[in-house]
């Protein structure tokens, strides 16, 4: 398997990320069954650039809320955990915390 470069990586971002953008502002005139199908593809295009990205995804996000401490750190050893970062707020006391 090829790895690709941080370059080639950032490219794909930009571009998910974009396409992902200009689709949100086609959906405006659809019908909802017609936007709600679109939008299932365009959410996907927006996890796999947080995925290239190094971005946690929202599944990712509720295990660390629910398993993570602001205090004690990441009960996984993750240095983009989103609670440690203080963008999320843990759901629950850690282990420590008790």
């Amino acid at each position: 398997m090829i790895k690709p470069t941080p370059t080639q990586i950032d490219i794909a971002v930009a571009l998910l990320t974009a396409s992902a953008q200009d689709a949100r502002i086609d959906m405006r005139g659809m019908e909802d069954e017609e936007a709600s199908l679109y939008l299932e593809n365009v959410e996907a295009w927006e996890a796999v650039a947080k995925f290239l990205s190094g971005q946690p995804s929202v599944v990712h996000i509720g295990v660390h809320t629910s398993h993570c401490c602001a205090v004690h750190g990441c009960k996984y050893g993750n240095s983009k955990c989103p609670v440690v970062l203080g963008t999320h707020k843990q759901q629950y006391p850690c282990e420590d915390c008790g």
